[in-house]
């Protein structure tokens, strides 16, 4: 265990410090805090809902509600639940020297809440738009390394809150999501499907 977490501070520090780029320094505090940031939140993301909402209809609303609940669960468990188990600092409370790009944050470290919840509300987006998976889980990783690049998360606190949300939001997605946003039950893998006629062929050769 600590060979690992001596290995996560290294990665740390090749991302925090030995990869800094002054074009990143201005781009990523701004995508790290980007739902702090009034014309995000009151202006380009109720747009982009209110042009979604427009097109896709109640499709779209339940989809929305399946993301807020993701999104939601994903938090708690992370807050809540794991964040008090682990008890880890955050890398500019640790005793490394930290390249810091945004204010300092309380709170302990392991998981982080940004890549739980991005990478949450990613996999219910790749769940139900499959072709364009590739850009919702793009943009879930960029927040979730921006976290890194400022200096407010270790790499194993971005993988373990992805891993939160992945997991939270596929399941919910596996047990109801899927039926609510399409109206129907998922279709059984075509093996099962032949196990479970097998049986009525027989029968019906055995009447005859």
């Amino acid at each position: 265990m600590n060979q690992l977490l001596e290995l996560d501070k290294q990665l740390f520090h090749q991302i925090n410090s030995l990869g800094a780029n002054p074009y990143l320094d201005q781009i990523m505090p701004i995508v790290t805090d980007l739902h702090t940031h009034l014309w995000f939140i009151a202006g380009v993301l109720p747009l982009i809902v209110a042009i979604w909402v427009y097109r896709e209809k109640t499709k779209a609303l339940k989809i929305l509600i399946l993301i807020v609940t993701s999104v939601a669960l994903s938090d708690a468990v992370s807050y809540r639940l794991v964040k008090p188990m682990v008890d880890r600092d955050r890398p500019d409370k640790s005793g490394i020297v930290v390249q810091m790009r945004t204010n300092p944050h309380s709170g302990k470290s392991f998981p982080s809440n940004h890549a739980a919840n991005n990478f949450a509300a990613a996999t219910v987006l790749a769940a139900a738009y499959p072709t364009a998976q590739i850009v919702f889980f793009g943009l879930a990783f960029i927040v979730a390394f921006s976290r890194v690049y400022v200096g407010v998360h270790f790499p194993l606190d971005i993988l373990g809150g992805a891993l939160i949300g992945v997991f939270i939001a596929y399941t919910l997605w596996t047990l109801i999501g899927f039926q609510v946003v399409n109206g129907k039950k998922k279709a059984k893998p075509r093996i099962i499907r032949d196990a479970m006629m097998e049986p009525k062929k027989r029968n019906r050769w055995d009447r005859n």
